[in-house]
């Protein structure tokens, strides 16, 4: 799988985790969430057809969690990333702050 597949596969399983996007999740925690989605939805195919169904039911908000989903994997997984953590210390990724995660309040509901 080439790399940019691999992130994007990354992004969906984290986009149908539990993690809320209001969080700063360690790399340790990202792992653990996308272990876990890719389990809870039958693997990759399972967690691609969460977000497809999210962007059906919640349009406004899926945007913004696979925005977050992608900025906070390529800040973990990407080359570049890797490279930059090696020259100057790694750091935790960041979600955006103060944007409500209405997807995430759908499905509790």
């Amino acid at each position: 799988m080439s790399p940019d597949r691999m992130i994007a596969a990354c992004a969906e399983a984290l986009f149908a985790s539990d993690l809320s996007i209001q969080c700063h999740p360690s790399e340790a925690a990202v792992a653990a969430a996308i272990r876990n989605a890719v389990c809870a939805h039958g693997g990759v195919r399972g967690c691609a057809g969460e977000v497809g169904a999210a962007y059906g039911d919640y349009p406004e908000t899926a945007a913004t969690r696979m925005r977050w989903a992608r900025q906070v994997i390529e800040a973990i997984y990407s080359p570049a990333a890797a490279s930059a953590a090696t020259a100057i210390g790694a750091g935790q990724p960041r979600a955006r702050g103060g944007e409500t995660d209405r997807l995430e309040q759908g499905r509790q509901s």
